[in-house]
């Protein structure tokens, strides 16, 4: 609609307004107020579609992160076992770090009994 001067005592005043619907018949009344309503029935239309897509991105979402928890508790599970191997290795280590400590000692007490005797053997 046009911007209508407003009007006041025969003075025009500054500021502009909408100049007031009148109806001038049942009919005029009927076809603006289904007009509202149509209007009424589309932006209601525009914000359920926007409420469909809101709900439809955070159910991806939700479904995105339930897979990546998912995904962590499985890591978790992994990371845990690997601990427990590699502590299991690393004390089946220390085992066989002994062991053979204590051949190469049981080894030097042989070589040197052997030295011992081949030199009292070429002593005599």
């Amino acid at each position: 609609q046009k911007k209508q001067q407003s009007l006041y005592d025969g003075k025009v005043l500054l500021e502009k307004h909408d100049p007031p619907v009148v109806h001038d018949s049942e009919k005029t009344l009927q076809l603006a107020q289904e007009t509202k309503f149509v209007g009424d029935f589309k932006s209601l239309a525009n914000e359920a579609d926007a409420s469909l897509d809101k709900h439809k991105a955070l159910e991806l979402e939700i479904e995105r992160l339930l897979k990546a928890v998912g995904s962590q508790d499985i890591m978790i599970f992994v990371q845990n076992e690997s601990v427990v191997d590699i502590s299991d290795l690393q004390t089946e280590l220390e085992r066989m770090k002994e062991r053979f400590e204590n051949c190469i000692i049981k080894k030097e007490n042989e070589y040197a009994k052997l030295w011992n005797d081949w030199n009292e053997l070429n002593e005599l």
